[in-house]
């Protein structure tokens, strides 16, 4: 049965999956029992990059001994849900990159869905792994992930929005003894529910996938066997594995991906080891089956210098921001920066080109609204503290503003990092832009609240800015953007039958009236 098969709901979530869901993981994740050798990877698959016309599939699995390889097999769905002749590549899984491996697929149909399994495998050579893959194909059953290729003519664009997924480390600082608290993982199992009822086109993850310092600087991450461990134990959760093969996801970079407020505690000794192992370990789970990367001959090729990059999908363009490793912090008096010169122009040219999309989203991981206190509970430091947010730079924060002046779509800014979820309205003289934030999906300490954020006031330039009332508890955001109306459902962590959302907000732009409700 397709994912998407099952019916829509208005209000709250239709979940007639609980004994499916539960079959659904047992038997797809299971090792193969017509295969004695291929089985099922240790972290996904992850639908990556999707197009009208094709998509990446990430995969990772270390093998006891000798070299890793995985076979994908996929199958295009008829209207009756039946597959047609399916189509296998095979690929080795790279040591350099944690064995891990990116499908490239292309030719596919536009707005058509297709079921698809992985599988991995020892094989001493290339040649021998593309013959062993067809002496053993996968098989397709009902069971299988299924997506769907971009409509050729979409009329929307409906995403989940989360960020900071803390799960505390309860073993020792061996990779290969990590112990986690597992209450962080049944997020996943809420968005795939809410992605039952009205299919998603993409997890928007906006930073802190992972707490590499869940201990703060007790026996925090150092190595890139650290951080692979960890994303190894993260990813590989069941309702993760579940969401991610059936869903595109797209990340972000934030602080806790290296350490907590990244850079400002980057010496020499750490610039030179922790960070790199860090980066490495983020290229590798989450930015390899992203558009940023190239592809040639089926397969990504090269490594990106640069975490920021555009892409489109359907009626919205995306610009992800890279607000971290470009971070430069001054203490020579002049103004510290939140984006290289590069990237910053880039941000603004892109805002403001000739696009015919309906929405710019920019992916920024640290919000621009509501601004800080600085108090503790607000995680934007204690008083004092050097500013974290987009007060690192008042004037590239005044350059974002301004150009936003000239921006012809609609403008939406997505954010996560302080703990509490809000939709920000920004108001100009000549502009109007939402900066839409979701956090956390799980943290098991004091939320943030109200007191610690100034709700509305003035941004420089005659701008100012008015939230709504936070949402100080775990949760995630539903995200649909059609050209007339915004819409914003924000979920607890756990979404069960007939739960209905934290708050509801609506934005109707044939009219420009703001409508908010809560439910």
């Amino acid at each position: 049965m397709s994912i998407r098969s099952f019916g829509r709901t208005s209000t709250g979530i239709d979940v007639r999956v609980g004994s499916f869901l539960t079959a659904l993981f047992g038997r797809l994740f299971r090792r193969s029992h017509r295969s004695q050798d291929c089985r099922p990877p240790a972290v996904g698959p992850i639908l990556g990059a999707l197009t009208e016309t094709g998509v990446r599939v990430f995969c990772q699995w270390r093998p006891a001994a000798g070299l890793g390889y995985a076979q994908l097999t996929l199958w295009p769905l008829d209207d009756t849900g039946r597959p047609e002749a399916g189509t296998t590549k095979v690929i080795r899984l790279n040591p350099n990159f944690a064995h891990s491996g990116v499908f490239v697929v292309e030719g596919l149909a536009a707005g058509r869905p297709h079921a698809y399994r992985v599988g991995v495998f020892t094989a001493a050579a290339y040649d021998e792994a593309c013959a062993w893959a067809r002496a053993h194909p996968l098989r397709w059953s009902h069971d299988a992930p299924v997506f769907r290729t971009r409509e050729s003519v979409p009329d929307r664009h409906r995403i989940a929005l989360g960020s900071c997924r803390y799960a505390l480390r309860l073993g020792a600082g061996d990779s290969d003894s990590f112990l986690f608290d597992d209450r962080s993982d049944k997020a996943y199992g809420s968005i795939l529910r809410v992605h039952q009822a009205r299919p998603l086109d993409n997890l928007v993850f906006v930073g802190d996938q992972i707490y590499a310092d869940d201990l703060n600087d007790f026996r925090n991450d150092v190595s890139f066997q650290q951080y692979a461990g960890r994303y190894e134990s993260l990813f590989g959760t069941r309702w993760f594995r579940m969401l991610s093969s059936v869903v595109p996801t797209v990340n972000l970079l934030d602080d806790h991906e290296i350490e907590d407020n990244y850079p400002a505690k980057a010496d020499r000794t750490k610039l030179l080891t922790k960070v790199p192992a860090a980066l490495h370990a983020f290229d590798v789970f989450q930015m390899s089956y992203s558009p940023l990367y190239e592809a040639s001959d089926g397969r990504i090729v090269g490594r990106p210098n640069r975490y920021w990059y555009a892409f489109r999908d359907g009626i919205v363009e995306y610009f992800v921001t890279d607000t971290r490793t470009e971070r430069v912090l001054r203490t020579d008096g002049r103004e510290s920066r939140l984006f290289s010169a590069a990237q910053l122009s880039a941000l603004v040219k892109w805002m403001t080109d000739d696009s015919d999309c309906a929405y710019k989203v920019v992916l920024a991981a640290v919000p621009l609204v509501p601004l800080s206190k600085g108090t503790l509970h607000g995680f934007g430091g204690l008083a004092g503290d050097a500013p974290d947010k987009w007060d690192v730079s008042p004037k590239q924060r005044d350059s974002f503003l301004s150009a936003t002046e000239r921006v012809r779509q609609r403008l939406v800014v997505l954010s996560g990092d302080i703990h509490v979820s809000t939709v920000g309205t920004v108001m100009g003289d000549a502009s109007m832009f939402h900066n839409i934030v979701s956090s956390p999906v799980y943290w098991p300490y004091p939320h943030g609240s109200a007191v610690d954020f100034h709700m509305d006031g003035e941004l420089t330039r005659g701008f100012r800015y008015e939230c709504s009332p936070v949402i100080a508890t775990d949760n995630f955001a539903e995200i649909e953007f059609r050209p007339d109306r915004l819409e914003v459902r924000f979920w607890p962590r756990k979404v069960k039958v007939g739960t209905t959302p934290l708050f509801h907000y609506t934005h109707d732009y044939e009219d420009e009236t703001l409508v908010s409700a809560s439910n």
